[in-house]
């Protein structure tokens, strides 16, 4: 058997330790070239970190005027309820979570002097679309009686010329009326051209709205553009 002083004299003579030693020498210097990396990086990282935080303690105090705390505000109340089929006057405040147009607000609505008073006729289920029609139109609401012009919405569910034929049925002929369509889908380039059934009722104007509410309501597109332009023109001549 070799004893402990043999075999270290076997190690040194093959140069087994002498390579081991270099191999150990080599991993202190590339660790202690990494540690001389990473302490610049670390400090720099530190004092970004503890800098706001400090600057936080300083600015913060214990009296009443730290104490205070913002006065939650009021939410106005949405003029439409989800159940609701009937707007309220035309001066309320909007509702974009269901006006479905979002460029146009309630609060765009001119003054009571430059308005027509129209009753509105919702037959059926709009998904609440018709109020973003509304929403940009010089009206207030009225009663039947009291009113110069109603505005009939009628949504298409079944066949065109059945539902408007349903919609105008119990509208008085001594008004005029104004219809408006309300054709759901997912098309914005639908286009349609309904005929309009003989009726009792008065229309002075007729328009097609295309809604989805999938889509945020009422489609911000060149032919809804065109049928408030439409409803506009027909409303101004009886400001």
């Amino acid at each position: 058997m070799i004893g402990s002083h043999g075999l270290r004299d076997e190690l040194t003579a093959g140069g087994l330790l002498k390579d081991y030693l270099h191999v150990l020498r080599d991993m202190q210097m590339q660790l202690t070239a990494a540690l001389e990396f990473l302490k610049p990086h670390i400090d720099l990282l530190e004092s970004l970190v503890e800098g706001p935080m400090k600057a936080e303690n300083c600015t913060m105090g214990t009296g009443p005027s730290h104490m205070e705390k913002t006065p939650k505000s009021k939410n106005t109340p949405c003029p439409y309820s989800s159940q609701s089929q009937e707007p309220v006057s035309r001066g309320a405040t909007a509702c974009p979570a269901i006006a479905g147009d979002h460029q146009h607000t309630f609060s765009q609505h001119p003054s009571e002097s430059n308005s027509v008073k129209v009753h509105i006729h919702v037959y059926g289920e709009t998904l609440g679309a018709h109020k973003a029609v509304l929403a940009r139109l010089p009206i207030q609401e009225s009663s039947r009686e009291d009113c110069r012009l109603i505005l009939v919405f009628c949504p298409v569910v079944s066949r065109v010329g059945t539902d408007i034929e349903v919609a105008l049925k119990d509208v008085p002929a001594n008004k005029g009326v104004i219809l408006i369509v309300m054709h759901h889908t997912f098309d914005q380039n639908y286009t349609t051209n309904p005929r309009i059934p003989q009726s009792s009722a008065t229309i002075v104007q007729s328009v097609n709205i295309l809604f989805h509410e999938s889509r945020g309501g009422v489609f911000q597109c060149g032919a809804n553009e065109q049928a408030i332009t439409q409803l506009k023109t027909a409303l101004s001549q009886y400001i």
